[in-house]
């Protein structure tokens, strides 16, 4: 079980942050000494790498060394603690949830907003860390709530980004995409109840929900409006829900109440399958490459499940048929794993 820091605590970190004006003040709040502050200058390459999305194409991630990661925990945790305080009640990604918080902002209660409408637009920003910019974060750091002083500014720029926007993989990144996005949630939230529409963002997300059908001109409207505050919309990604259609939130299907959808059932079956066949190879072909394959893919169920359970509650239906299937497999397994692993003649 996670062990979510108490509304007391994350309040005095807002406050700790929000007192320190000078870099000085940051740094020794941060307890940075002048020689953790060179060794971050001397270890400030990053090491980039790709990852596939799935649509086919690559992610570029850009890594920061450890101690500079180390670094951009600690900030990350005194901003996400300021920006607990003073998101917009739009927003719902990236969010610091608290011990016995009544309205968490999730995934799930993202979703939720949008239960019972009857029209439904979608849209996506494009490279949204990528288009805040430094001159964007600069922007955050010297307005308000913010008292930082110009050396402590920078400072904080030149910590956060990497190539002139904020980075792909540093831990600061998200809750610094968020407030460097607080203007266009406002704009969007009052562009969205010009048209009788419920307004939320989930990082990238945008969705606009209505029981009665907008004006036609809210997708231009939209598309229009991010420009405007300076992102890039994603042009692909822009999907209209009719009265009709089967409504879709972050992945999650939106109706009269939230769940998951066929599509996330049929990635799970399509889990439970490769496990099964793997199972087969393992009663015929034992080997530790294979172990380790049906461990990937049950830690992966596992997860799936545990998002499940979240969204549907533990005694759905599909649940227990999956949870019931994976453990007939996992007896198989043990089956399997009662014979002496020093007498199998492993295949590697």
């Amino acid at each position: 079980m996670v062990n979510l820091p108490t509304l007391r605590y994350i309040r005095s970190l807002k406050n700790k942050w929000l007192a320190c004006a000078g870099l000085h003040s940051l740094q020794q709040l941060l307890r940075l000494s002048p020689g953790k502050l060179k060794q971050l200058d001397a270890n400030s390459r990053y090491i980039l790498f790709t990852i596939p999305k799935k649509d086919g194409s690559k992610r570029m991630i850009e890594n920061p060394p450890e101690p500079l990661k180390e670094l951009q925990r600690k900030i990350n945790d005194y901003l996400q603690a300021v920006y607990y305080f003073t998101r917009h009640p739009a927003s719902f990604g990236f969010c610091l949830r608290v011990k016995n918080e009544q309205h968490p902002h999730t995934i799930y209660t993202h979703a939720l907003q949008h239960t019972g409408c009857h029209y439904l637009l979608n849209a996506d920003l494009k490279d949204f860390f990528h288009t805040v910019s430094w001159q964007k974060v600069y922007d955050v750091f010297s307005r308000p709530p913010f008292i930082h002083n110009e050396a402590a500014v920078k400072w904080l720029c030149h910590i956060t980004t990497h190539a002139g926007r904020l980075p792909m993989g540093a831990p600061t990144s998200p809750v610094v995409s968020n407030l460097a996005a607080t203007a266009l949630d406002l704009a969007m939230d009052a562009l969205a109840r010009r048209n009788n529409c419920r307004y939320t963002r989930f990082a990238d997300d945008l969705s606009f929900s209505s029981v009665q059908p907008y004006s036609n001109t809210l997708k231009e409207e939209v598309l229009a409006c991010i420009q405007e505050q300076g992102f890039v919309p994603n042009l692909n990604k822009i999907k209209d829900f009719g009265k009709k259609d089967i409504k879709i939130v972050t992945g999650l299907q939106v109706g009269r109440t939230v769940s998951l959808g066929k599509e996330y059932w049929k990635k799970t079956d399509m889990l439970l399958a490769q496990l099964s066949s793997l199972l087969c190879l393992m009663q015929h072909r034992p080997s530790i490459t294979v172990h380790n394959q049906v461990e990937d893919i049950k830690e992966k169920i596992n997860g799936f499940l545990a998002f499940a359970k979240m969204i549907g509650g533990p005694e759905n239906e599909k649940i227990q048929q999956t949870e019931s299937r994976l453990m007939n497999m996992d007896e198989e397994l043990e089956m399997y794993e009662s014979l002496a692993w020093d007498e199998i003649p492993y295949q590697f």
